[in-house]
């Protein structure tokens, strides 16, 4: 087999991608469970583990920007991975290569989450004073995570409500996806990869939207122990938790929309009862956005 590092135009490289390259047709290569968004390689050499990111799907995320900050956070101390290099495969889909740091975790139990929320917490307590104004990178909130909600008059609306009631901040380091697919685990040392939404945004967001989706897609009982886990050391009020999960909940509104997300029967069987549950939202919310749908 070719060498698959080695047919990469990189734009950004290490030496260690030079020592890839020069292993020639020695390299073990071999596929690793991907996403909606990129195909993802697994490469060995009989001393250490990579892995290879190309974004052949729609998505076409800005790669350069993901290097550099995963550069940053390797240099602060922060559990993510290792970048080598990035650039352009023979189709011209960006790529990225970084360490291997391990396996998605498949189970969780209430030490691992307290775990997790530790994690994610240092993410938010990283001191950017340094570098935010310069390179990490603000979007606005409601067009960056909320894509087409204008075509949904009555769900635009009460998203808009919410924001304004939340009194959102973006000055925080948040890594914008933080879910049991991108956390990996390797002999009790958790990495948090996939930094593709990596920005300055508000934690109350980040935490809750992991927490809603742990509801989700684990059980209500481990989403919460995540959340009281974050909370022990940054104590918010449950109100603004109920308006963030309000938050979380049109966003998975929106998605379900447009992709046909994992497990979607029991996820929008949860997800309505989220929504019967939570006071801040409007009554009849999911049904009105149906109608304007139609």
């Amino acid at each position: 087999m070719d060498n698959v590092i080695g047919q990469i135009t990189w734009t950004e490289k290490s030496e260690t991608i030079d020592d890839l390259i020069g292993q020639g047709d020695s390299l073990l290569v071999s596929p690793m469970a991907s996403g909606l968004e990129a195909e993802v390689l697994k490469v060995q050499t009989s001393e250490s583990g990579y892995v290879l990111k190309t974004w052949n799907r729609s998505s076409k995320p800005d790669v350069s920007y993901q290097f550099h900050l995963l550069q940053i956070l390797n240099r602060l101390g922060l559990p993510v991975s290792v970048p080598y290099g990035w650039g352009w495969d023979q189709h011209s889909n960006k790529v990225l290569l970084t360490s291997f740091d391990g396996n998605p975790i498949t189970k969780v139990n209430a030490k691992e989450l307290s775990a997790l929320a530790r994690s994610l917490s240092s993410i938010h307590q990283t001191p950017l004073d340094t570098c935010k104004d310069s390179f990490v990178r603000k979007h606005d909130f409601v067009s960056y995570f909320y894509p087409g909600i204008d075509n949904y008059p009555t769900l635009h609306k009460e998203l808009l409500r919410l924001v304004d009631m939340s009194r959102m901040t973006q000055d925080h380091l948040i890594h914008g996806d933080f879910n049991l697919g991108n956390i990996v685990e390797h002999e009790g040392r958790y990495t948090v990869i996939d930094w593709t939404n990596g920005q300055l945004g508000d934690p109350r967001y980040d935490f809750v939207w992991s927490s809603v989706l742990m509801k989700i897609y684990v059980s209500e009982r481990y989403g919460s122990i995540f959340l009281d886990s974050y909370r022990s050391e940054h104590p918010l009020p449950h109100e603004e938790i109920e308006i963030f999960e309000a938050i979380a909940c049109l966003r998975l509104i929106l998605l379900s929309r447009h992709t046909e997300l994992p497990q979607q029967t029991k996820m929008m069987d949860r997800l309505k009862n989220m929504l019967r549950n939570n006071a801040c939202l409007e009554e009849g919310i999911l049904q009105a956005d149906k109608e304007d749908a139609e």
